[in-house]
């Protein structure tokens, strides 16, 4: 077997699909199907059940997909150790986050981290969270700043809850909810809203509100970023939930919906690694020293109201207990 060869299986177990995976390779299906023949008859398993016109892993199929992953996310880390040694640099920090961060919680983090380890060379990738987590998984970034709750599954992941903060409906300045502190829950029904991205977290945080007051609103737009949202509400015609704290510093007004407070939790998200470098684990203590600087945590007085929304994270984090050392919170299954 070769990696080209391993390549194509890996591509057929993850979309299913002989074709989709000659579409994706840009080489013919049945030079695919070929390859994976060769593959089942060198290690005498079949790698693929075939049902009708669908197919799918077998066991030993599901474990030969598991060391592969392995096999790439190695050659992936291979090739930057290489790409940093023709730099003249062999330490660097692979950094995935969004536009937002980049503004304004990482500018001081950026400015003592270089400080202290002046020769590493920082990379940042932004982009939409699916990728960018999947390039955590391949090895590619070394840590992702993102809202969680987040899908973790199939990988030991470290995540580490940086700060809260509530999220509000913010509005432009001629829109009919100007005058207003509060609004009820059902009122958002008739309100066209702009928010988030489907596939974002904070999307989902909002979702969840809306499912626990038993409420539809109507999505008007989706737009990628607080910067995208707040340009869109400046021309007085946008209704959307924003970070009460971006809200305030573009003096944008804002609503709550009674007795519903709505939180989103920012975190750290890495692989799970004996041996983090210690210019990493540098990093991440200055992004969880400015959380505290810039996210006290004090929680807004509202009116008497049920637990806030978007608080709890159990059932898509992985269980958690707090690690005294470096502020770690590790996996513990």
């Amino acid at each position: 077997m070769d990696l080209r060869q391993l390549d194509m299986f890996r591509t057929v177990a993850e979309t299913l699909s002989f074709t989709r995976a000659g579409e994706k390779l840009h080489v013919s299906h049945s030079a695919i199907s070929r390859q994976v023949k060769l593959l089942e008859e060198e290690l005498g398993v079949l790698l693929f059940a075939r049902v009708s016109k669908r197919i799918f892993l077998t066991e030993p199929g599901n474990v030969l997909l598991s060391h592969v992953r392995t096999i790439f996310d190695q050659v992936a880390q291979a090739s930057q150790a290489v790409a940093q040694v023709s730099r003249g640099s062999t330490h660097h920090l692979n950094l995935g986050t969004g536009t937002t961060m980049l503004n304004f919680f990482l500018p001081p983090v950026f400015e003592e981290f270089k400080k202290r380890f002046p020769s590493v060379a920082i990379h940042i990738k932004t982009g939409q969270w699916p990728i960018v987590l999947e390039d955590v998984r391949a090895g590619a970034l070394d840590l992702v700043i993102s809202t969680l709750p987040i899908p973790l599954e199939g990988r030991d992941f470290l995540v580490r809850p940086l700060y809260r903060e509530e999220l509000v409906l913010a509005v432009g300045k001629r829109h009919p909810l100007a005058g207003k502190k509060f609004i009820e829950p059902r009122e958002l029904n008739d309100i066209p809203l702009t928010t988030f991205p489907s596939y974002s977290a904070t999307y989902q945080v909002i979702q969840s509100m809306f499912r626990d007051l038993g409420i539809s609103p109507q999505i008007e737009l989706e737009l990628e970023n607080d910067e995208a949202i707040v340009q869109y509400i400046a021309k007085d015609t946008g209704v959307a939930f924003l970070p009460k704290r971006r809200a305030i510093q573009e003096k944008i007004h804002f609503v709550r919906v009674t007795d519903s407070p709505v939180f989103r939790t920012v975190g750290l998200v890495s692989l799970h690694s004996r041996q983090t470098p210690e210019h990493l684990g540098c990093f991440s203590d200055l992004c969880i020293e400015r959380a505290k600087i810039a996210f006290p945590s004090d929680v807004p007085a509202l009116r008497p109201s049920r637990k806030g929304f978007g608080q709890d994270l159990k059932p898509t984090l992985l269980p958690e207990i707090y690690h005294p050392i470096r502020n770690v919170v590790r996996p513990t299954g």
